[in-house]
């Protein structure tokens, strides 16, 4: 079993080539497209330039939203793992969303962009659900695991 300090660096890792990836794509233009159908799925009223800056202003809410919960699940994590309740709750709540959000990730993207989902998209949620497995399963073998044996 990793320790918890392991996992975390595989989570930070991960993190790490996860906005690395999106850095590369929002630099190519690649995510504008489908944010403009977002945009149109929403507010099918909104035409031309404030259309365009409505599908930024998504892609923000997207990359802020991207380092705040990289950021308080590494804090909350690790509070966890040293025995804080309050960091193993937060952790929880935030872990628990974000394995649902990577797990479902290629479903949901494929109902609202049909046709755009490839590989890639599958294997970043395998891998995403992977890591948050590992988290949890060594966050609970760290504050639990000398009941269980």
């Amino acid at each position: 079993m990793p320790s918890t300090s392991l996992a975390l660096y595989i989570f930070l890792i991960w993190s790490g080539v996860r906005a690395v990836l999106l850095a590369a794509s929002l630099l190519g233009g690649k995510p504008l497209p489908a944010l403009l159908l977002a945009v149109e799925k929403v507010e099918p009223s909104v035409q031309g330039e404030e259309k365009s800056e409505m599908a930024k202003g998504f892609l923000w809410i997207s990359v802020v939203w991207f380092v705040a919960v990289t950021a308080v699940a590494a804090f909350a994590y690790n509070s966890a793992s040293s025995g804080s309740t309050w960091g193993l709750a937060i952790f929880i709540a935030i872990g628990g969303w974000s394995l649902y959000e990577a797990a479902s990730s290629p479903i949901v993207l494929g109902r609202m962009y049909p046709g755009s989902i490839g590989w890639k998209d599958w294997l970043a949620a395998v891998m995403g659900s992977a890591i948050w497995v590992l988290l949890f399963v060594v966050l609970v073998a760290r504050r639990f695991g000398p009941l269980v044996s």
